[in-house]
């Protein structure tokens, strides 16, 4: 019977304690870019979370429209009237904040490209009969007016919230043909702290821009059709002189 060489033992011992050491120091090396690897994280992920958080960004791949639209016309009847936007109500704990909205409508339908529409947001009284005298008086055939129904400017630990509703009237007829309302809200971003890092927080966006924002939503609403948003189809009349 032949007998069976063990090659091991015919290895050097020599080469037995290299290749110990090599595989000690391989596996000190896995170590190592796993510890660098590890402080990489936790130094540079931090960055990235804060550009999430304070990235602000409206744009979407979708027209934003008003939340709730009550009425709606058959057809956009914009293009062939005379239109002038009036101031909207206000809360008495935010004045100027009606005008500010009706403005920021205005400047929204001008930048679609509707140049027929006059401003009439100097006009103290937001008193809806009165706008339609005045209307009437000018020869408008809608008039654009609404309300903040709610405005609260945040800060670095409270949202930001505003809240509106917008009419369109017909003059001759004193009806509302158009009427919705929306929301837009700013939360703040709170600060974030890490072993090796920290990222400062930033408020919530001024209730300014949610006006914008919501004013946005409106012209979406009153340069397109809308239809098959709206909650109910019925008119209402305006009464008065």
């Amino acid at each position: 019977m032949r007998q069976r060489l063990n090659f091991r033992q015919k290895l050097p011992i020599d080469w037995d304690m290299k290749t110990l050491k090599l595989s000690q120091l391989l596996g000190m090396g896995i170590k190592r870019k796993i510890v660098i690897f590890s402080l990489c994280a936790v130094i540079f992920l931090p960055g990235c979370l804060f550009q999430r958080y304070t990235a602000t960004a409206w744009k979407s791949f979708f027209v934003d429209l008003p939340e709730r639209i009550y009425l709606y016309p058959e057809a956009n009847p914009l293009g062939q009237s005379r239109v002038a936007v009036f101031r909207f109500a206000e809360p008495d704990y935010a004045p100027g904040t009606g005008k500010v909205a009706a403005e920021a409508v205005f400047d929204g339908l001008i930048k679609e490209g509707d140049s027929s529409i006059s401003k009439e947001t100097e006009e103290d009284s937001v008193d809806i009969v009165n706008c339609l005298n005045v209307a009437r008086s000018k020869g408008y055939d809608l008039i654009i007016t609404g309300e903040v129904l709610y405005y609260f400017d945040g800060s670095m630990s409270l949202s930001s919230c505003v809240n509106e509703r917008i009419n369109v009237i017909d003059v001759p007829t004193r009806r509302i043909i158009w009427s919705a309302s929306t929301v837009s809200k700013s939360d703040p971003c709170v600060s974030k702290y890490y072993y090796l890092s920290s990222t400062t927080g930033s408020p919530a966006r001024p209730a300014i821009e949610l006006i914008e924002r919501n004013a946005e939503k409106f012209c979406n609403m009153l340069v397109g059709q809308s239809s098959d948003q709206a909650e109910t189809g019925a008119d209402t009349i305006i009464s008065g002189s």
